[in-house]
């Protein structure tokens, strides 16, 4: 009996929800179905919204992981060139020295930092050098003035 009544109530049920259906149906052709045009193009812009909404987690997502890898591999590549750099100026292939004196005046000042490479190179006329004397504490910049066999002779643009 009671398994009769609710199967009555769910019939009668979806009877008026039909019926509801058809008289708005009548109602709205009246005025040419404005409204179940709009009702139809909410529903599915809120379906198109949902979905973008989850397009637009899942690429968020994404880029989350991807922005750590690649924050990883530039925290990498920086840590790379600062040991680069520091094996050059450890092993003095690159150095820095200071000018003591004016006698390179007005190439390079009294003063001045200077960067110097070793190079391994035969040396010319005209080039500048860098080289210890033992008198004197730093070493001593100066330009080649003559070639003579083992013999380099030096002296200051002043």
């Amino acid at each position: 009996m009671i398994f009769q009544a609710s199967r009555f109530l769910v019939l009668a049920l979806w009877h008026l929800l039909l019926l509801t259906i058809v008289f708005i149906l009548y109602y709205d052709s009246k005025n040419g179905f404005q409204k179940t045009i709009g009702i139809i193009g909410r529903s599915f812009s809120w379906f198109k919204r949902a979905k973008r909404k989850k397009e637009i987690i899942y690429i968020t997502s994404r880029y989350k992981e991807n922005s750590k890898k690649t924050y990883l591999i530039n925290a990498l590549v920086v840590v790379a060139f600062v040991l680069f750099i520091a094996y050059f100026l450890y092993i003095k292939l690159i150095f820095f020295t200071v000018v003591i004196s004016d006698s390179m005046n007005p190439s390079i000042e009294k003063g001045d930092l200077v960067m110097m490479q070793r190079i391994y190179v035969k040396p010319e006329i005209g080039d500048i050098i860098n080289f210890e004397v033992s008198a004197v504490q730093l070493p001593v910049t100066h330009r080649i003035i003559s070639i003579s066999g083992n013999e380099i002779r030096t002296r200051g643009d002043f």
